[in-house]
């Protein structure tokens, strides 16, 4: 009866490990292993596997950084610019910062914790304060049992000002770009 409970519990912390690996979108930070329940539900609310599609395509993130919202939290920043990896574009002028991502993830997208849902966007996306100052908003392009398609925009404006709207209208820029092709 010990042993069946030594690997009841060892299964339980390995299926645990295996559900936290990476985050939301597959690297972004806070992520907790709950499904968002949006299954294919993008597809369906205004184009999301199309966007994705649209997404995959892609090869230079940062022509869809709409410079002039940067500005707004950023001024006199330089256009956004690529970050290390494909996929990744940031735009800073030493104090105010964006940081944006393209990810794509195993299994469904897992929502941030805590986290706000946004609508307006046609899609599935959340936001998270990482401080008095910067929000992190996550767009799901798309979300299958198999893989997830998001957007990360993290507007941090260190100027005590909430930035959701910042972020909000980053995305919408991004999005339209994609639907238009």
């Amino acid at each position: 009866m010990r042993n069946l409970m030594a690997l009841v519990v060892l299964g339980a912390l390995f299926a645990g490990c295996g559900s936290q690996a990476g985050g939301p979108g597959g690297g972004s930070p806070g992520g907790q292993a709950t499904s968002n329940g949006a299954g294919a539900t993008p597809g369906a609310a205004g184009g999301g596997a199309s966007l994705a599609a649209a997404a995959a395509k892609v090869t230079d993130w940062c022509a869809l950084i709409p410079n002039d919202v940067v500005a707004r939290f950023a001024p006199s920043a330089a256009p956004a610019a690529p970050g290390t990896y494909p996929g990744e574009c940031g735009a800073s002028n030493g104090v105010g910062a964006l940081d944006f991502r393209y990810s794509k993830g195993f299994g469904h997208f897992e929502t941030p914790n805590p986290a706000q849902v946004v609508s307006g966007l046609g899609l599935p996306a959340f936001a998270q304060s990482a401080g008095v100052d910067e929000t992190q908003l996550w767009v799901v392009l798309e979300d299958t049992a198999d893989s997830n398609v998001d957007l990360f925009i993290d507007v941090a404006g260190h100027d005590g000002k909430d930035h959701l709207a910042d972020a909000v209208a980053i995305a919408q820029a991004i999005l339209a770009k994609l639907a238009s092709g």
